[in-house]
């Protein structure tokens, strides 16, 4: 990263600190909102993957979850992601103590945690079918996490969390 990058990424992350610290409810509310914005995302991703052919499933999944990200980016919401990497450079460069980060971190997991299960449930109760059949899109995917090795899943996650 260029040195004006980094910065910038520093100062997001004393504004982070001050956000959890200044407004905790607030904070929590933006953080649960991302997880929402996500949960929604997930839904619509595989709602969309059930619809068309297995060999185009790939794009059409990864081109829509695009949207649950920039409503994260618009809407100015507190993502776990984007905040691992903020705040450890905001430590790096001084802008913010360790301990400040570590006390951050989970509020924003929780937070993120919290909204996209309150969506599931709404979409639950709302009628939507989350887990229709043993043979849907959602079991083929959480089986495939399940089944695979650490190593494999360590380093899909990291490139995965690399884009976000």
């Amino acid at each position: 990263m260029f040195t004006d990058t980094i910065n910038k990424c520093a100062v997001n992350a004393a504004r982070i600190v001050r956000l959890a610290k200044e407004s905790p409810l607030g904070f929590w509310i933006s953080s649960a909102m991302a997880g929402a914005y996500v949960g929604l995302g997930i839904i619509l991703i595989f709602t969309l993957g059930n619809l068309v052919d297995p060999s185009v499933r790939p794009l059409v999944m990864g081109a829509t979850f695009g949207i649950a990200l920039t409503l994260v980016i618009i809407a100015g919401s507190e993502l776990f992601t984007g905040h691992t990497m903020f705040l450890t450079l905001g430590v790096k460069a001084g802008t913010i103590r360790q301990s400040q980060m570590w006390a951050v971190l989970p509020q924003t997991w929780l937070g993120n945690l919290l909204g996209s299960v309150l969506v599931a449930l709404m979409y639950y109760y709302g009628g939507g079918s989350l887990l229709p059949v043993d043979t849907s899109l959602v079991h083929s995917a959480a089986l495939a996490k399940t089944t695979a090795p650490a190593e494999v899943l360590f380093f899909k996650g990291v490139l995965c969390n690399w884009l976000v």
